[in-house]
């Protein structure tokens, strides 16, 4: 037991530490303390954006595809309310539809938003919906009858086609599972897939085009959805170009 202290006799005891119990404050970070910490919370940063950037990714992918399988569902209504017959899409470039068709397959219950791809969002605006008043460019390709920049063999007039389609000499088989309705635009001028030339705005200033899903220069592929209504995902590898005039579109 501490004895007790006489009076009068001073304390060894600092005043400021016998009042309040706390010990000294401590001194400031060094600058090698500082600039440790900021090399730490770069290689962090390093590590985590390509995990961030490839779940981005992912996230648009999965979008994107039911996107396209509602425009699928859409189509499937429209043709079942009129003996599967689909309708012309008309206009100059693959992603261009006449403005009426549209407006019919919208009453089937679909929005614009599903029209463009999430991973090339920027492209959906107002301007672009409405850059002609015959026709809207879409974020997509719809390969209906009388697309005038696909080549013919891509056409669907019906739900239902033929199970063989006959164009000159040749004959290509049709099988709805494998037959392609609506694709991302996946699009390219001369080999190009980053900057297409074509005529809108955003924020003010021309831009270009691109295609959507891109890995660098060049896109990794591109979503799908067939007659009958299931949507895949098709690699770049294996799509073949698809248009006869104009801008170049694969899928």
């Amino acid at each position: 037991m501490r004895a007790p202290e006489r009076p009068g006799k001073p304390s060894r005891e600092r005043p400021e530490a016998r009042s309040s119990g706390l010990s000294a404050p401590r001194q400031a970070f060094t600058l090698i303390e500082l600039l440790v910490v900021i090399a730490i919370i770069a290689i962090l940063a390093s590590l985590l954006l390509p995990v961030l950037g490839r779940a981005k990714a992912k996230a648009s992918l999965v979008k994107c595809r039911s996107n396209l399988r509602q425009v699928g569902l859409a189509c499937q209504m429209y043709g079942n309310a009129n003996r599967d017959k689909l309708p012309p899409i008309g206009g100059y470039w693959a992603w261009d539809a006449d403005a009426k068709t549209i407006d019919l397959l919208l009453a089937e219950g679909f929005s614009r938003d599903i029209l463009y791809c999430p991973s090339f969002a920027e492209f959906n605006q107002s301007n672009i919906w409405n850059f002609q008043t015959t026709y809207r460019v879409l974020g997509c390709v719809l390969a209906l009858d009388q697309s005038g920049p696909l080549h013919p063999t891509n056409w669907n007039a019906t739900l239902a086609p033929p199970p063989l389609m006959r164009y000159g000499t040749l004959e290509y088989p049709i099988v709805p599972s494998e037959r392609e309705l609506a694709a991302d635009a996946t699009l390219s001028q001369a080999g190009n897939f980053t900057s297409i030339v074509c005529d809108w705005y955003y924020a003010g200033r021309k831009r270009t085009a691109r295609s959507p899903h891109l890995e660098g220069k060049l896109p990794a592929g591109g979503n799908l959805v067939f007659l009958d209504g299931h949507a895949d995902w098709r690699p770049y590898k294996r799509m073949t170009l698809r248009t006869t005039m104009g801008s170049e579109f694969w899928y």
